[in-house]
């Protein structure tokens, strides 16, 4: 009778995890203070650090990705420098782990129509350092523009997994049920303003409401995703419970536009599905829920004394606006809208004074005095092109429900770039990115290099 070979890889397995565990529980043990108190930070870093690196290596789109995503609606807040957050170089991980692993299992992808929109404007923001008048601030906006599309890039050529691709999306679904519960408890704790609105700080810095309300799109795409594409009845409950909590702290913030994008996502998916009954429902149940958080209703009805003006918006655009017919082709250049308010100011009548160094709070008037007529048609070929490119994937494929999220963020994201400052929103290009993800998905497009020189000059096989 032949003896079972000893199985060395699984002893070394066990002998290795054992010592870890042995090192971790020391570790804990020693990290004690004065005060009898325990810090777990070290060794909470030291027992993910494994994880964390393999997942890096093998599963980029998980982590670092989703904690990246996770932490967009309190990116104002993760400052650790005058120049930096802890969200840009999360993200510059983020990119550098997606393009190792592309480098390490020589998987490159050829971008889909939408990416090279993007690069076209990229290019464009750039250019317009030569003449914007500010140029700090210019060169500030493209930064952020540039990595954002880098960003966009690495997930563009990335072929992700299926069950990689399914773990990301509901981590980014179940990354806006934990921001709304944080959301919700400060709001219980009387984190609010003056007007009753949610209102997180950290230190002198705030958090700007219709930011943190937007920020529940995509999670809530997803979650209606979820809603209608499985048969698990748990699972269906959960996801319900889930859009209901980030409805209740998408309310809390008392945005009215952040309001208006979260119903036009859960109508698109009613529209364009036969699971009607289910979207309306929802949309009834959000609505329902403003009996609890009337703040929003207020809002749209007084408009915080400005009435018919957008709370001071259409004040704004009307005195960026003054002088467009100077510079109408191209624009001023990035991240010129604060400076050529403060130009106007003092030539054009406000109905009510909106101060100095206003934000444009527009898609439309932000791009057209940053970018002019060519820019702007440009920004909205972009958004186009990232919705109407997702067409191809039948209503017949597994992917088609994912395809409906994504048109719906888009869509719905629409709406809230007309109220906030869109151009450099790391949420909205990641909405914008999820599409290119999804159809190397449905269609991956292989990258192959062909340079005829190299092969005219390989030596000749033997016969």
């Amino acid at each position: 009778m032949a003896l079972a070979p000893i199985p060395w890889r699984r002893i070394a397995l066990v002998a290795g995890g054992a010592a870890y565990a042995l090192l971790l529980a020391l570790a804990t043990l020693r990290a004690q203070d004065a005060f009898g108190g325990l810090h777990l930070q070290g060794p909470l870093v030291l027992a993910l650090a494994p994880l964390a690196i393999v997942l890096t290596l093998r599963f980029p789109l998980i982590f670092p990705f989703v904690i990246y995503v996770a932490l967009l609606p309190f990116d104002p807040l993760l400052n650790f420098s005058s120049s930096a957050t802890n969200l840009k170089v999360l993200g510059a991980a983020t990119g550098g782990a997606l393009a190792l692993r592309v480098l390490l299992t020589r998987s490159l992808l050829v971008p889909h129509a939408s990416w090279y929109a993007w690069a076209a404007f990229t290019a464009l923001a750039g250019t317009s350092l030569l003449w914007s008048p500010e140029y700090k601030n210019a060169l500030f906006t493209v930064n952020e523009i540039l990595g954002l599309f880098l960003i966009m890039t690495a997930l563009a050529i990335y072929r992700p997994k299926p069950r990689e691709f399914v773990i990301a999306l509901g981590g980014i679904a179940c990354s806006g049920v934990i921001a709304a519960v944080y959301a919700l408890v400060q709001y219980q704790h009387g984190s609010t303003s003056n007007e009753g609105r949610l209102l997180i700080t950290s230190g002198q810095i705030e958090l700007d409401p219709n930011y943190l309300a937007s920020a529940f799109t995509m999670p809530v795409a997803l979650a209606l995703c979820g809603l209608i594409s499985t048969k698990n009845v748990a699972l269906r409950i959960a996801c319900l419970a889930a859009i209901l909590v980030m409805m209740a702290a998408d309310l809390s913030t008392g945005s009215r536009s952040g309001f208006i994008t979260v119903l036009a996502v859960v109508l698109y998916f009613g529209i364009r599905t036969r699971y009607r009954i289910a979207a309306f429902s929802v949309t009834a149940l959000a609505l329902s829920a403003t009996a609890f958080l009337p703040q929003i209703w207020k809002r749209f009805l007084s408009d915080e004394g400005e009435a018919g003006t957008g709370s001071g918006r259409t004040i704004i655009w009307k005195t960026a606006m003054h002088n467009f017919g100077d510079h109408w082709l191209f624009g001023l250049g990035a991240g010129s809208f604060v400076y050529n308010y403060d130009k106007n100011i003092l030539g054009t009548y406000q109905q009510y004074f909106q101060g100095w160094s206003r934000a444009g709070h527009s898609i439309i008037f932000v791009g057209l005095n940053d970018f002019g007529v060519v820019g702007l048609a440009l920004v909205l070929y972009c958004w186009f092109l990232s919705f109407r490119q997702l067409h191809v994937i039948p209503k017949t494929h597994p992917l088609y429900n994912v395809r409906l999220a994504c048109e719906a963020m888009i869509v719905g994201l629409f709406f809230e770039a007309n109220a906030i400052d869109p151009y450099y929103i790391k949420y909205i290009w990641i909405a914008h990115a999820l599409p290119l993800m999804l159809l190397n998905m449905y269609a991956p497009r292989e990258f192959r290099a062909r340079v005829p020189v190299l092969d005219r000059l390989r030596p000749a096989r033997a016969a």
